[in-house]
């Protein structure tokens, strides 16, 4: 066992029923108290994909590898029942690792903590990177005392979105919990949840937050996402990163104005929700007035469907407006109509530019574009040709300073000519690029 179990690095357990005496552990457990030793010393990745399938009896396994220098541990799907063991096993591997050398980097957990699991944690000084999926049904909010003084600890996900999970537990003092490390914090459930963890969090060095909606709860719709928004404001002096993920959730118009803050270093925001038609993307976007700041915008949808109406998004022709409400913005990912048959109004849009105001000088430098469009139609027309040629001057003219271009049809799949027709626009644009220097 000695020479074999030295060169294990990495173990993986799906299941584990099958019967094993007792005396074996005992011996195993004697002879590694007695050296003492460890019987797997190069173990670094542990995965445990559900507890629940191991038996009872086997769970004596456990304890024999928390003196292996492990640095990621994955336990999924531990029910009430198995949670003393788990328990058990963060309390072995901080006792048998000194804090300031403590292996353990990364901590995947899924399952039922109570308030009996994660107060072992705090003996986890080299922890970098928290990954909690809840799997009961209240999460205890005093357990995010347990991590908050983690010195190296600068990722936390916490995972509500389970059906399992009906609500939280106070604190009982009430009190909002100080992270002085954490850079990024990732929060995935319904509204209500969500907004129920940000009261209690406050990062003074948490620069990107990402928030995943699974519905809203019991609480008005959009009182709630108004709320979450508002709080990423406020729970931290750095937020520079905020990324949003909406699934069956109604955005309203108003849900960004708190971003508007001048005072708010704010340079990516990256919403992922349903299709924002143009009256709510003018809502979101433009009728508020600059964002002085932004950076980095990137906008993606939750899924795509075929489109079997006219779609009411916005074009290519608003694409140099819309900009211009980002005087800084450096990258872009956007979902436009496809213009189709429309190089007559795009070539009135440059020739009109061109007569009245010159040659843009906006700083965008990489644009990524996904075009919908509901027809069938592939691209062998010659019209189609011209209006590559004519879109691909559009870019030239209007993002002059561009240096990567992506276009992708969301048909292309389908109509392999679309791929080419969007690769003929990147190609062509970057030419013309090239001439002009």
């Amino acid at each position: 066992m000695e020479s074999y179990g030295r060169w294990v690095r990495h173990l993986q357990i799906s299941s584990f029923t099958e019967r094993v005496s007792g005396h074996i552990y005992g011996a195993i457990s004697r002879y590694t108290f007695s050296k003492p030793s460890c019987l797997f010393p190069a173990l670094r990745n542990l995965r445990i994909h559900s507890l629940c399938d191991i038996s009872h009896e086997n769970l004596q396994f456990l304890p024999l590898l928390a003196s292996s220098p492990l640095s990621t541990v994955e336990i999924k799907k531990f029910t009430d029942s198995y949670k003393v063991h788990v328990a058990s096993f963060l309390h072995e591997i901080s006792r048998l690792h000194p804090a300031k050398n403590h292996p353990v980097s990364t901590l995947y957990l899924a399952g039922a903590f109570g308030l009996s699991v994660l107060p072992h944690l705090k003996g986890f000084a080299g922890i970098s990177k928290l990954t909690l999926v809840h799997r009961a049904a209240y999460f205890y909010l005093e357990n995010l005392q347990c991590f908050t003084n983690q010195p190296l600890l600068s990722a936390l996900e916490l995972d509500l979105s389970t059906n399992e999970t009906r609500g939280l537990k106070p604190s009982p003092n009430n009190v909002v919990h100080t992270f002085p490390h954490i850079q990024t914090l990732a929060l995935r459930g319904s509204g209500d949840h969500i907004l129920g963890i940000l009261r209690y969090i406050y990062g003074e060095r948490l620069s990107q937050v990402e928030l995943n909606f699974f519905g809203i709860g019991a609480e008005a719709p959009t009182d709630v996402l108004r709320a979450c928004i508002f709080r990423c404001t406020t729970m931290t002096p750095m937020l520079g990163n905020l990324q949003l993920s909406f699934s069956a959730v109604t955005i309203p118009k108003d849900l960004f104005s708190p971003l508007r803050d001048p005072n708010l270093p704010l340079r990516s925001l990256q919403v992922k929700s349903h299709l924002i038609d143009r009256p709510l993307f003018q809502a979101l976007f433009q009728d508020a007035g600059e964002w002085s700041d932004l950076e980095v915008l990137k906008l993606e949808l939750q899924s795509i469907k075929p489109f079997r109406r006219q779609l009411d998004v916005p074009d290519l022709v608003t694409l140099p407006l819309l900009c211009s409400f980002f005087p800084k913005l450096h990258t872009l990912e956007i979902y436009l109509c496809h213009p189709n048959a429309d190089a007559a109004g795009i070539e009135a849009l440059l020739r009109s530019q061109m007569q009245t105001t010159g040659q843009s000088n906006h700083g965008l430098v990489n644009l990524e574009i996904l075009f919908l469009d509901p027809s069938s139609v592939t691209p062998f027309a010659m019209r189609d040709i011209t209006l590559a040629i004519t879109t691909s001057r559009f870019f030239n003219y209007f993002f002059p300073n561009l240096q990567h271009l992506d276009i992708f049809h969301h048909q292309q799949s389908e109509y392999p000519a679309w791929k080419d027709w969007c690769r003929g626009v990147v190609e062509m644009t970057t030419n013309c690029k090239l001439l002009t220097r």
